[in-house]
């Protein structure tokens, strides 16, 4: 059998007594920190733009646009609730597939629940079957599509977003292939936003649900799409990621139910690139344990992976001078800076005033980096960094897991209280601690679809 045929097998055969107990409960929280993300993201000026599209274009609806008044069609509120997902770069990952899961597949899970009033347990087996194809394919692939200008979260997004909706909507294990088929042919996500700070990456979540719902509703209608995919001669594997299937293709499905990787994603604590994180660790720990006084540091040196290094230092006009604040969520150099500078990295560390206090660049202009394939080791797990004072004196920090990964794991109490701080000035107190109540506790549910509509802002 191709590839597609076993994962449509999977996702069409998984129910949920299949899968175990802590894993729902773990993606029960992720659900919960995603939508916190989304509602934080709707100020933005790229989710301003994206809705004004989905004003223009929608029609009657049934779904909730988060953080909008009223109801949309459910491609046009999945579709949008996708791009506030991903945008503030705040969402969880996967570290090896360096890709963005809950934020694809949680929103056309949730709009599609608003359709007709679908339980829990299903939108819990929907949304894991979708994480699940989606991670695999980037832990096989997702390195290459880095190296090669994609970004994993659309490249590989498509197949877990048609996944999910396949499975919520009932698609045969036959018509399941085919929207992985027809998947593949909508999948993209170029990379260069993240050097020039532009606002394409902001919306690759949402690109990889449009893929999902086109192609589920392709193969409804009976279109055929290529079993071949992902390992075909002109297939996914070779043609995007430039691999041999002999090499990787056994990854995408090996121990598929018994070995999850929807069980292995990070929490973000700061809304930059993960592969930021563990340096933004070391930086805040090192500035309050030492107490540094920063006016005396002749050097910062960084040791950085070759496979997202590069992305993070390179090219230096432009990392160590941030054109936009969306540009310096990926430069190596001012979050390094910023965090030994206040001791923290949250959303105002990326506003324009921010991005352009002097004295976080001029310290910035002291980072040093090597590229060294040590890092690479679970991608956006390590760090390290030294910081060295005109006295001589030198400060080492290293992590081999930077907090929020399943390595060095994130109380439950942490989770919740970020989605607080992001949720309640969108919706206010009352629906913030009403989700933060029901989120954790979806897989009880007999009505999914009940927290996007917590999600909804009331009309003025």
């Amino acid at each position: 059998m191709c590839l597609a045929n076993r994962l449509a097998a999977f996702v069409s055969d998984l129910r949920f007594s299949d899968i175990p107990t802590d894993l729902v409960s773990d993606i029960c929280l992720h659900a919960l920190d995603t939508i916190g993300v989304c509602l934080a993201s709707t100020p933005l000026p790229y989710a301003r733009s994206v809705r004004q599209l989905i004003e223009h274009e929608a029609g009657a609806g049934s779904s909730t646009a988060f953080g909008i008044s009223g109801r949309f069609p459910v491609k046009n509120a999945g579709f949008y609730n996708a791009c506030l997902g991903h945008g503030m770069d705040f969402d969880d990952s996967h570290l090896v597939a360096i890709c963005h899961p809950s934020s694809t597949i949680l929103p056309p899970v949730l709009a599609l629940a608003q359709l007709g009033q679908v339980d829990g347990e299903s939108a819990v087996t929907a949304l894991i079957a979708g994480i699940e194809v989606m991670s695999r394919i980037g832990v096989a692939c997702g390195a290459a599509l880095i190296g090669r200008g994609l970004h994993p979260t659309s490249a590989c997004g498509s197949f877990g977003a048609a996944a999910a909706i396949a499975k919520l909507q009932k698609l045969t294990a036959t018509e399941t292939t085919a929207a992985l088929g027809m998947a593949g042919a909508m999948t993209g996500g170029l990379h260069q936003s993240t050097v020039d700070g532009t606002w394409n990456k902001c919306i690759h979540s949402g690109l990889a649900v449009q893929a999902g719902f086109e192609a589920t509703a392709l193969a409804k209608a009976g279109f055929l799409g290529p079993a071949s995919v992902l390992d075909g001669a002109t297939g996914f594997i070779a043609a995007f990621a430039g691999l041999r299937v002999s090499d990787v293709g056994h990854t995408i499905v090996e121990d598929l139910g018994s070995r999850w990787e929807a069980g292995k994603l990070a929490y973000k604590l700061y809304p930059c690139c993960q592969a930021l994180h563990p340096y933004a660790d070391c930086a805040i720990d090192l500035a309050r344990e030492q107490d540094l006084d920063l006016r005396g540091v002749e050097r910062i040196d960084v040791r950085v992976g070759e496979v997202l290094g590069p992305a993070l230092c390179e090219p230096p006009t432009l990392k160590y001078r941030p054109p936009t604040p969306y540009a310096a969520k990926f430069s190596m150099p001012y979050v390094v800076a910023s965090a030994l500078m206040h001791r923290c990295i949250n959303i105002d560390s990326f506003s324009a005033d921010a991005i352009a206090d002097p004295a976080v660049l001029e310290l910035a202009d002291k980072v040093h980096y090597v590229f060294d394939p040590q890092y690479d080791e679970g991608m956006a797990l390590r760090g390290w960094l030294q910081v060295r004072r005109k006295d001589g004196r030198t400060f080492l920090r290293s992590t081999l897991a930077s907090r929020g990964t399943p390595e060095n794991p994130w109380a439950a109490a942490e989770i919740i209280d970020k989605f607080l701080r992001n949720a309640t000035p969108i919706i206010g107190a009352p629906r913030s601690r009403q989700l933060a109540e029901l989120t954790p506790r979806l897989a009880a549910s007999q009505d999914a679809g009940a927290l996007a509509t917590l999600c909804q802002r009331e009309a003025a």
